[in-house]
């Protein structure tokens, strides 16, 4: 930027204006802040010195008025009674208004009269530091401190009674209203206030507690030292400087003066007046503003006269720059104008007929890019020589997850370091190696895993041609990710032999069911004619047939899962009956396998149009199942429900059993997948296909040792469950 003949100019006359004004505002701003503060130093110490001296005049009026009333002769008689004690603690504070409250304690530090009709008779400050004082002959106030028994801030003073003799017969502890001591420091900011600014005034003891200030709610609750981590030696420093302290950290500005001490007051009291310093320093911003102005203004009249003596020589070659910005940025820009001096129109001419050759190549150059960028495919160029990535398309940034940016101008080999899936790649191709040795080069087929999921790709090999003026060779590598192409060829096989097999199943199991009927009769035949009734001949006849029933069995399960619905016409169901139905035939079963049945039938759940028949032999099936996951015995719920919104039926079976791992849960709806010895694992896949031929699902839900429940969903609408016609 500072290259150019426009902001040379501009930096130069600039910088002398800027320079003599800041000189100026810095001159100017530091004699008036100086000024402001030697004011305001002034005006702190007048205001703080004449707080201080307040608050010490009502120190000194207490200390008098205490000791008048400490040498009150009932007081000192220590034969009066308890009435004319209180009379006169009564007369006392009723015409020393200044104090609130008084009682006389005996010298074990118990209250023995007082003026609050006996309310703190009894009550005992033995442990209290100034009654231990006062109690070895020595007056002195307390510090301020919030009293538990008047739910308040106090501060007390103790005074020894002797009586005429010099002996000490008992302690006088008036306590005196904190509120015409904080009057000094609340009429002080409010006065501050009246005359526009947010000066206060504020005690504090020497702990750093607050004990006197404008705001009520800080008294005793407040302090300062700890709030801004400050030690207890600062306030001592700043009551000895003279000058002001500034608070950073609650961006005040302020003054601490020490009370001084009396014969009786030797505490470390200090009064504070504080102002924000914003409030300040406002006048000086003032300031600033103003020089900002004049400085703006004189700014703006020195930029438009630069800027008028400069476009005469700078216009002409702001407008070739221009055109070769709008160039870079893909535009194609107009002619530039040749009517300027002649040093910039021959300029002009060669730029005019340089930028419409490069127009011309970049329309090329744009055509091949957009090919590649579009492509599904990775590709990339590589340098022979240095390995360098030369191109590198929107695929790669996908696949590769990096940044066209970040690799054009590496290596392959950074490529490998800093991608996972490029490393993963190489790892399985061999790609490098490839590259560096300029051998088997030719196309070729790998898998390899990319996201934990084994992927198949296709990489092709083209050598791109050198330019004119460059001996470099470069190849481009194609990688394609066939993968999903793959999966569906290995599909499509595997439907085709499933189809293939199921048609041979059904087949083979309708050839076998005719010879096995017919072995079955002549069985049935000889049983009954009574041939080979020897021994036990007919116990081999009853296995026999168990066993071809069984045979027959497996056969219709396998003709179930490759016809699901055969012949079976549609029907009007009522699940609830079905299901009373299917347990009825079970409660021979209850007994003896010790397995509760129990139910909760929706009333709500409507008739609609189902295979009633394939219905119930799902049913069955599961409650089957549900007995033989229960050997030891257990329950069965089994539940239905409407959703009035879906328009769908639920049917929840739950049992008691031994529940199934993951694996048998993944693997449950897969034929001839079974964990029964005499199972044939054709049972729940015929299940899955009659549900969902039905427009519904099956949730299954177990872990092992704590049950399973089984959900069957099924749509109530017609439309909806795909049997239209059917």
């Amino acid at each position: 930027m500072m290259k150019t003949l426009r902001s040379k100019l501009l930096l130069f006359f600039m910088t002398i204006t800027f320079f003599s004004l800041f000189v100026i505002a810095f001159v100017s701003y530091n004699s008036q802040k100086e000024a402001m503060e030697t004011q305001l130093e002034r005006s702190f110490q007048l205001y703080a010195q004449g707080l201080i001296t307040s608050v010490h005049n009502i120190i000194d009026e207490v200390s008098r008025d205490v000791g008048y009333l400490s040498a009150n002769p009932v007081l000192k008689n220590p034969d009066a009674s308890t009435e004319e004690i209180k009379e006169q603690l009564e007369e006392f504070v009723t015409y020393f208004s200044i104090f609130e409250h008084v009682v006389l304690l005996d010298l074990d530090g118990t209250v023995v009269a007082d003026i609050a009709d006996g309310r703190f008779i009894g009550y005992n400050v033995k442990d209290r530091e100034w009654f231990g004082r006062a109690l070895n002959g020595e007056a002195n106030f307390a510090e301020i401190y919030f009293s538990s028994l008047l739910e308040k801030p106090v501060s007390v003073i103790a005074v020894p009674v002797t009586d005429n003799e010099g002996n000490l017969v008992g302690i006088l502890s008036p306590y005196y209203d904190l509120v015409h001591l904080w009057d000094y420091v609340y009429a002080f900011s409010e006065l501050q206030k009246e005359i526009g600014n947010h000066a206060y005034a504020f005690l504090l003891n020497e702990q750093g507690d607050v004990i006197g200030h404008p705001e009520e709610e800080q008294i005793l609750t407040r302090n300062y030292l700890r709030d801004f981590n400050l030690s207890e030696s600062i306030l001592p420093e700043l009551a000895a400087s003279d000058g002001l302290f500034y608070n950073g950290q609650n961006g005040e500005v302020g003054m601490v003066r020490q009370i001084p001490h009396t014969d009786i007051f030797t505490h470390n009291w200090y009064l504070g007046v504080a102002v924000p310093e914003a409030e300040l320093m406002s006048p000086l911003k003032n300031l600033l503003t103003q020089y900002l102005m004049i400085f703006l203004f004189v700014l703006a009249a020195m930029w438009l006269a630069i800027i008028h003596f400069s476009n005469y020589l700078v216009s002409p070659v702001e407008r070739l720059l221009k055109a070769q910005a709008e160039f870079s940025e893909g535009h194609k820009p107009d002619p530039v104008p040749v009517d300027s001096y002649q040093e910039i129109n021959q300029l002009s001419s060669e730029f005019n007929v340089t930028m419409a050759k490069a127009v011309e190549r970049e329309n090329i150059h744009k055509k091949s890019t957009l090919i590649l960028e579009a492509t599904d495919n990775a590709v990339f160029a590589v340098n022979t020589d240095t390995l360098e990535v030369t191109t590198f398309n929107k695929k790669c940034e996908t696949m590769f997850g990096k940044n066209k940016s970040d690799v054009i101008g590496a290596t392959v080999k950074d490529l490998n370091e800093s991608s996972e899936s490029f490393r993963s790649i190489e790892e399985h191709s061999g790609l490098i190696k490839r590259l560096e040795t300029e051998t088997s080069l030719e196309d070729f087929e790998f898998t390899c895993p990319i996201d934990g999921e084994e992927r198949y790709f296709y990489i092709l090999f083209n050598q791109l041609p050198a330019s004119e003026n460059e001996d470099k060779k470069e190849i481009l590598v194609i990688i394609s990710d066939v993968t999903e192409n793959r999966m569906m060829l290995k599909q499509l096989i595997q439907s085709e032999k499933v189809k293939a097999a199921g048609e041979l199943a059904a087949s083979f199991a309708h050839e076998i069911r005719n010879p096995l009927t017919t072995i079955r009769g002549f069985i049935q035949l000889m049983e009954a004619r009574g041939i080979g009734e020897q021994g036990n001949s007919r116990n081999y006849y009853q296995i026999i047939l168990q066993e071809i029933d069984r045979i027959n069995g497996i056969v219709g399960d396998l003709m179930n899962l490759v016809r699901p619905n055969g012949n079976t016409q549609l029907m009007e169901a009522d699940v609830n009956e079905l299901l009373e139905d299917i347990t009825l035939l079970y409660d021979g079963q209850v007994s003896s396998s010790k397995v509760a049945i129990e139910k909760e039938l929706d009333e709500n759940v409507p008739t609609f149009l189902t295979f009633g028949s394939k219905l119930k032999q799902v049913f069955i099936n599961i409650i089957k199942n549900a007995f033989e996951a229960m050997p030891d015995g257990g329950s069965l719920m089994i539940r239905t429900s409407y959703n009035v919104n879906l328009e769908t039926v639920d049917i929840i079976f739950t049992d008691t059993g031994i529940g199934m791992d993951a694996d048998t849960l993944e693997n449950l709806r897969k034929p001839f997948f079974t964990t029964k010895e005499t199972g044939t694992g054709l049972g729940m896949p015929t299940c899955y296909m009659i549900i969902e031929e039905l427009g519904g699902e099956i949730k299954v839900e177990s872990e092992p040792g704590k049950g399973t429940v089984f959900t069957v969903r099924l749509p109530v609408k017609l439309q909806d469950a795909g049997l239209k016609g059917a």
